[in-house]
């Protein structure tokens, strides 16, 4: 019942709107360079009311902090420590209202199916916790002690996405690592950033095969295996890996630190982004839902991709996905409906081989391709959006391939080692 409740409360009254049949233009018809800030309004409205999910809620909290807080975002340099004198008000809502309503017999932040999931709202509470008069420490070295000791996982270390069966999921890569690495940066516990990143590294070694791209769902459990190369998977993917990499990058404690591990993220992000765009329509301006197959043009997954191309112009990492990033944003933006504010052409997100109508994921990464697009112009000088905002470069390097060794081993001392070290937040 409060798992119900938790949803009603973050989703609003429920709207249901008529929806037409989405039209797609061409990718050269000459597409809106932003939106405006009432269409933007209407984005997070949307939002709002069809956020159900954990991974739906803890996305919405990324998404808007990115957009709203750019300066509370890992994405500003330096992120930590946090900027302070800034209070995220959505953000720190939906952190107060999951540890308001969780189960005091789960570990987890919400109980869940999924043993990944719930990790996704663990940055908002992680600022919550430091910017207001609440203490959650307990709720996260619960989380911790979950991911660390008691979720399935491979024997290698790879962590499960799911409870009931050790079951790897693309999805996994932007729920539990950014979140791992975030707490390692606060607490200054560089156990947390390696285990982040070796996530990254085990979650890529099993999910692509022979490919730069990632499959969506590996080993059987109780969601049946997908071994396309799902659109939104790899979005999902890119864009932790991202988060994982930034947060080493512009935390003052290890901006110097960890270079292969940075190195290694930057060369697979890049990877991920190049192997995607080249299924990318160019007379529609979008990803098809699964890449390299002939399936519908869907624009939740390529609004998260153009993001994360964005981010890494931005940081001064990597341009050569800009030309594809910006035939992307294009037409996403096209597609964002400025009377109701629904991204259309989307994949149900509880059903990813079939095209949906609204999208609360679509909703989110409509916000983060604009406000990732925001801070590449305000980082590099372009001419910038009228919406205003942060941003920060950072260092560059050339990408690297991952680490050749077995380190089977160190992964599991390493996680056993985060655990035993759940520190009192700042």
């Amino acid at each position: 019942m409060q798992h119900l409740l938790y949803l009603l409360a973050l989703s609003g009254a429920a709207v249901q709107l008529a929806r037409g049949a989405v039209i797609l233009k061409r990718a050269d018809e000459g597409y809106t360079e932003t939106l405006s800030d009432a269409t933007i309004e209407l984005v997070k409205q949307r939002l709002a009311e069809s956020a159900h999910g954990s991974w739906e809620n803890g996305t919405r909290a990324q998404a808007l902090l990115e957009y709203d807080y750019p300066m509370l975002s890992v994405f500003y340099n330096p992120a930590i420590p946090i900027v302070p004198g800034y209070i995220p008000t959505e953000s720190n809502t939906i952190a107060q209202y999951t540890i308001a309503n969780k189960p005091a017999d789960s570990l987890m932040f919400v109980q869940d199916l999924s043993a990944g999931d719930p990790a996704s709202l663990g940055v908002s509470i992680l600022l919550a916790n430091h910017t207001l008069d609440v203490n959650y420490t307990s709720a996260v070295n619960q989380q911790n002690d979950y991911l660390l000791r008691v979720a399935p996982r491979t024997e290698d270390g790879a962590l499960s996405h799911r409870v009931r069966d050790v079951q790897l999921w693309s999805d996994f890569l932007a729920m539990v690592p950014p979140y791992l690495a975030y707490y390692g940066a606060l607490t200054k516990n560089d156990g947390y950033l390696q285990a982040a990143y070796d996530q990254c590294r085990l979650y890529r070694q099993y999910l692509q095969n022979g490919t730069a791209l990632f499959r969506h769902i590996l080993l059987p459990g109780d969601v049946a295996e997908d071994l396309g190369y799902w659109a939104t998977g790899n979005a999902w993917a890119a864009w932790g890996m991202s988060r994982v990499l930034v947060t080493m990058m512009h935390t003052q404690t290890y901006s110097d630190q960890m270079e292969s591990q940075k190195q290694d993220l930057q060369g697979w992000i890049v990877e991920t982004l190049k192997a995607s765009y080249a299924s990318i329509d160019s007379n529609t301006g979008l990803l098809p839902n699964y890449l390299g197959e002939q399936s519908f043009p869907e624009a939740s997954s390529t609004a998260l991709m153009a993001s994360v191309s964005y981010r890494m112009a931005q940081l001064g990492l990597d341009t050569s996905t800009l030309a594809d990033a910006d035939m992307a944003r294009h037409a996403v933006f096209a597609l964002v409906d400025n009377t109701t504010g629904w991204l259309g052409s989307v994949v149900d997100p509880l059903d990813w081989t079939s095209q949906g109508q609204e999208s609360s994921e679509g909703q989110s990464f409509t916000l983060l391709l604009a406000a990732a697009y925001r801070d590449y112009n305000n980082a590099t000088g372009q001419t910038a959006p009228p919406n205003g905002g942060g941003g920060g470069g950072g260092g560059g390097g050339s990408s690297a391939a991952g680490h050749s060794r077995d380190m089977h081993g160190i992964v599991i001392v390493l996680l056993a080692a985060a655990a035993a070290t759940c520190i009192s937040l700042v």
